[in-house]
């Protein structure tokens, strides 16, 4: 084979947390949108990485996030509804994490955020949105981060509202609060979500948006970071046998059958050879009795009668 060449620029190994983006052997789960039960994310899945957004917040570039060297766009190219929203910022804040947090996010994105603003009228009559280009048919992970550093937000119930993935309830009530256990804690929720078929569209609209309940404090909402991940899992399944495996297996029945054909041959042929040649020694011995019985009979006829 004439200019045939293989070649690599650069090899990239990075230690990740046990369980960082798949769930533990005691977790229940991420929460499936749309259906009953949770469906676990197994270390053996594949995800592609799609979209990872700081929301509220400027780019994050790798050297930002100095553990796992991850890029983190800002999300105004991505949020479609905002009447209007606030950015929100505390660089001052002492983050507090967990062994389950603590290389979830950069300190970055947890310092930044955008809420739906102070016009408590306004929030109740719209939801702020993002958008977010995927494939049809497909499902995809996604992981929202989430920290209350906004002094005011200190107890369960000051800031409650409900969380919709692709036109779908969610959650309907998000206390970050009480899911972090306090001010300045940084917090994730897990999701999943399958597109629609789409019809003739290869493409459609993920959307994330959030909606304060109406029995909050502070008719809010708050996020911190976006990411969404193509669940590549029933492409594994469908591919894990190879494409070539049918015509391996007819090759593997062509292969039999005529290793089955080459030993009859081998074994019966000798055999029919052996009784052929036994059959032709039998006949010999028939013909050698029955040419010399006539003459016998013969003889002793021609006696009986005289000659």
């Amino acid at each position: 084979m004439d200019d045939v060449y293989a070649f690599i620029n650069g090899i990239e190994m990075a230690s990740v947390p046990t369980n960082l983006y798949h769930t533990a052997g005691d977790n229940p789960g991420l929460k499936f949108v749309g259906q009953n039960k949770p469906v676990g994310l197994e270390n053996n899945a594949v995800s592609e990485v799609m979209y990872r957004i700081n929301v509220g917040g400027a780019f994050i570039s790798p050297l930002d996030d100095s553990v796992l060297f991850r890029s983190w766009l800002s999300d105004e190219d991505y949020l479609t509804i905002a009447e209007p929203s606030a950015f929100l910022l505390n660089s001052t804040i002492q983050l507090r994490y967990t062994i389950f947090t603590r290389f979830a996010a950069p300190d970055l994105l947890y310092k930044t955020g955008r809420s739906m603003g102070m016009d408590r009228e306004t929030n109740e009559n719209y939801n702020i949105t993002w958008e977010f280009q995927v494939d049809s048919g497909s499902t995809y992970f996604i992981r929202l981060h989430f920290c209350e550093f906004q002094p005011p937000i200190t107890q369960k119930g000051d800031r409650v509202f409900q969380i919709y993935i692709a036109n779908q309830l969610a959650e309907s009530e998000a206390d970050i609060i009480d899911w972090s256990g306090g001010n300045g804690f940084p917090t994730f929720r897990d999701y999943a979500v399958t597109m629609g078929a789409g019809g003739s569209k290869k493409l459609e609209n993920l959307s994330i948006a959030l909606h304060p309940a109406v029995y909050t404090v502070y008719s809010d909402a708050i996020l911190n970071g976006i990411e969404i991940f193509k669940w590549l899992k029933s492409e594994i399944q469908a591919t894990s046998i190879p494409t070539s495996a049918k015509p391996l297996i007819n090759r593997t029945i062509v292969f039999a059958i005529v290793v089955g054909v080459v030993l009859g041959f081998i074994i019966v042929i000798p055999l029919l050879l052996f009784f052929i040649a036994r059959r032709r020694v039998k006949d010999k011995d028939s013909e050698d009795r029955v040419s010399w019985l006539p003459q016998f009979v013969s003889l002793k006829k021609s006696k009986r009668q005289g000659f």
